[in-house]
C-alpha cells in the first residue's frame, strides 16, 4: 500500500535509480558526492513532518521517539554517504581519471 506522497518516490527511484549504470569512476564519485543532499532532504522533509505529527495529533512518546530515530539514521545516512565518497575520492583509479596526465584521455578503468 502507498501513500499519494510517498508513491511519485517510489516510481522514481524504480524508474530512475534502479537501473541507474554508473559508467567510470567519475560518474561514480558524481554519483556518490549526491547521496548526501538526497539523504537531508529526506532527514529535513521527515523532520518537519513529524512536528507537524506532533503538534496536530499528540502521539504516544514511542512513536515520537520511533520518528526521531528515523530521522537521525538520516542524518547518519548523509554522513556515513560524505565519508564513502571522500575515501572513494582517494582511490588512485579516482584520481587518476580526475588528473589524467598531458595530453592523456581519461583512462576507462571501469572493469580495472
Amino acid at each position: 500500500m502507498s501513500h499519494p506522497a510517498i508513491e511519485p518516490i517510489n516510481d522514481a527511484v524504480q524508474e530512475k535509480l534502479a537501473p541507474y549504470e554508473p559508467q567510470g569512476p567519475l560518474e561514480w564519485l558524481s554519483f556518490m558526492q549526491s547521496l548526501p543532499e538526497m539523504f537531508e532532504n529526506f532527514r529535513t522533509s521527515l523532520s518537519g513532518l513529524g512536528d507537524k505529527l506532533a503538534s496536530d495529533f499528540p502521539m504516544n512518546p514511542e512513536v515520537a521517539d520511533r520518528w526521531q530515530d528515523m530521522v537521525a539514521a538520516m542524518s547518519g545516512l548523509d554522513e556515513h554517504a560524505q565519508d564513502m565518497a571522500a575515501k572513494f575520492e582517494q582511490d588512485p583509479r579516482v584520481q587518476r581519471a580526475l588528473n589524467p596526465q598531458p595530453r592523456e584521455d581519461v583512462m576507462d578503468v571501469q572493469n580495472d
